[in-house]
């Protein structure tokens, strides 16, 4: 991690796992000009809903395991439509059922 990042707010410590950090929307701002992005799509990190943004909407958390450890989350996913300049990205959250439930 380069010191001058920390200094500047760009990343903060993760106490909660202990490991890696987290990142500012200024890092993030700083990474998407960098490499001519608009978003950044993540996962890998639970969210009820299925889906989060963060960062005025230019970062996207995922969740795609519905039912995930027992609880009743939705699972969502990113359609990204980048035919023209403009691009297009859609979130879709899928509310879930259980399947074994009597209809």
């Amino acid at each position: 991690m380069n010191p001058a990042n920390l200094a500047n707010d760009c990343f903060l410590p993760n106490t909660v796992r202990g490991t890696a950090y987290y990142y500012t929307e200024k890092a993030l701002q700083n990474f998407l000009k960098a490499n001519e992005l608009s978003h950044v799509i993540r996962s890998h990190e639970f969210v009820l809903e299925g889906y989060r943004f963060h960062h005025s909407g230019q970062l996207i958390t995922v969740f795609s395991s519905s039912r995930y450890s027992g609880y009743p989350n939705r699972s969502a996913c990113v359609f990204v439509d980048s035919r023209d300049a403009e691009g297009f990205l859609k979130v879709i959250a899928l509310e879930t059922y259980d399947v074994n439930a009597a209809v």
